[in-house]
């Protein structure tokens, strides 16, 4: 009997039940609760089997994802050290480029000298042509 069953039993006996009663009200309840039973909801063997092989499967399949995975983060990560080398490149490039900007920032102050240099110098010989123009419409010249 099983342990539910025997409790049931002994308590029938103590509270006065004859034990050929008691026997058999225990295994009338048995027998009512393993009718009331589902059975077929109960696993069998071969589904066990089934659900272990199952997991094998699912298993084996993870297995191969996490593989798929790693090898992708590795090509990931490749790819971030081509990208860091190409970030590299760029800030050479671009302090190469900042250089000469500031060597054509100096080259430009250098003609923006020269050019006031000759923006006297032609307001000196316009101013001089105005004198002679001048000069030589002025009587008693």
């Amino acid at each position: 009997m099983t342990t539910m069953i025997r409790e049931i039993y002994e308590a029938l006996k103590e509270a006065g039940a004859s034990e050929e009663k008691a026997t058999a009200a225990a295994s009338v309840l048995l027998a009512e609760f393993l009718h009331r039973a589902n059975t077929s909801d109960l696993a069998k063997k071969s589904d066990l089997r089934e659900l272990e092989s199952g997991l094998h499967e699912l298993e084996s399949s993870v297995r191969e994802i996490e593989a798929s995975v790693r090898e992708e983060i590795g090509g990931v990560r490749e790819e971030i050290g081509g990208v860091r080398g190409e970030i590299g490149g760029v800030r050479e490039e671009i302090g190469g480029v900042r250089g000469e900007v500031q060597n054509l920032d100096k080259r430009l102050a250098v003609v923006e000298g020269e050019l006031e240099i000759i923006r006297w110098i032609v307001g000196g010989v316009g101013f001089g042509i105005l004198l002679l123009v001048i000069r030589s419409f002025w009587p008693g010249s």
